[in-house]
């Protein structure tokens, strides 16, 4: 079974989050096995560097302009959207905003890293 992938930044605000969430991840998978449960995916927590969460978010934001990435119009992603804010990363890069206006709920947030992010 193929690995699930879950990324947040090693220095953002979940980062406290990373090493209790990767034991219980294992525990998890260990409590299946043990008992003789279907066992859980592995998931991967990715942490991007910035310059990673900047070339995703380019990717991202190209991908909109040439429309090879649209959605539904669902309300909260068209809020989201409309009230994203960019901020700098340095060397020409940036990411979107955490503290810009626009819906900060994960149902706003893209599924994974964008097709041409490199990880």
């Amino acid at each position: 079974m193929e690995a699930v992938r879950a990324g947040r930044l090693p220095d953002g605000p979940a980062a406290p989050l990373i090493k209790p969430l990767e034991k219980a991840l294992e525990e998890a998978r260990e409590a299946a096995e043990e008992d003789g449960r279907e066992v859980p995916p592995e998931v991967e927590v990715l942490q991007p560097t910035s310059r990673q969460l900047g070339e995703a978010c380019t990717a991202f934001y190209d991908a909109v302009i040439e429309q090879d990435l649209v959605h539904l119009d669902q309300a909260p992603m068209t809020s989201a959207l409309a009230g994203a804010v960019k901020r700098p990363l340095g060397d020409g890069l940036w990411a979107w905003s955490r503290r810009g206006s626009g819906c900060r709920s994960p149902r706003c947030w893209p599924p994974r890293w964008p097709r041409g992010a490199t990880g």
